[in-house]
């Protein structure tokens, strides 16, 4: 049952990117609009991060998030999502005031990515620690090269989407282990409860 939550989360972001990046009016209203707040904003907190500005930008940003949300345990993925859409939402207005629209996965896959690392870190402190630097070696790269490694030309870059889906990644693995534990409990009080 878990294989089939993750399968039907990672289906479900995929189909909704590939309408909102080939219906182009779809696209419009689900961007991100940093230079123009309205009560819109609250819900293309979400909606920004599934349009993308080509079909290649769709193709790298899916492929990745089909990676990562496949290692992932489905709970996981959900949580970091929750809490890593608004937080790269809310950077980008704050840190692009002049941009137009905003869209795209990749900061949120950073976060993902992140917390990724802190899973693997609990089996493997090394692959974990060597995981985390290579993610932020790679933006560091990114940000001063002034481009990403796989789509240049289609869009203007914006580093900060993935600085923020980085931080965030590393709050979710912080708070990882106390969730869990208060997973734990609340299962084993459950089950105190019945008897």
């Amino acid at each position: 049952m878990k294989n089939h939550a993750r399968i039907l989360l990672i289906a479900a972001v995929l189909l909704a990117s590939a309408i909102l990046t080939f219906c182009p009016e779809a696209g419009e209203a689900a961007a991100l609009r940093p230079n123009h707040c309205d009560a819109s904003f609250l819900w293309r907190m979400s909606t920004c991060h599934l349009v993308h500005w080509s079909a290649k930008h769709l193709f790298y940003d899916g492929i990745c998030f089909a990676i990562i949300a496949a290692m992932l345990p489905a709970w996981e993925t959900i949580a970091c999502l929750a809490v890593s859409a608004p937080v790269v939402a809310i950077v980008v207005t704050h840190s692009y005031p002049e941009m137009t629209a905003y869209g795209g996965l990749s900061g949120v896959n950073c976060a993902l990515f992140v917390a990724w690392a802190f899973h693997v870190a609990g089996y493997s402190k090394t692959i974990g620690f060597w995981a985390l630097a290579a993610i932020i070696a790679k933006t560091f790269v990114e940000y001063h090269e002034g481009h990403t490694f796989f789509v240049t030309r289609e869009f203007i870059p914006t580093d900060m989407a993935h600085v923020a889906g980085i931080a965030t990644g590393i709050i979710c693995g912080i708070c990882r282990k106390p969730f869990l534990k208060m997973i734990d409990i609340a299962i084993n009080y459950s089950k105190f409860s019945k008897n």
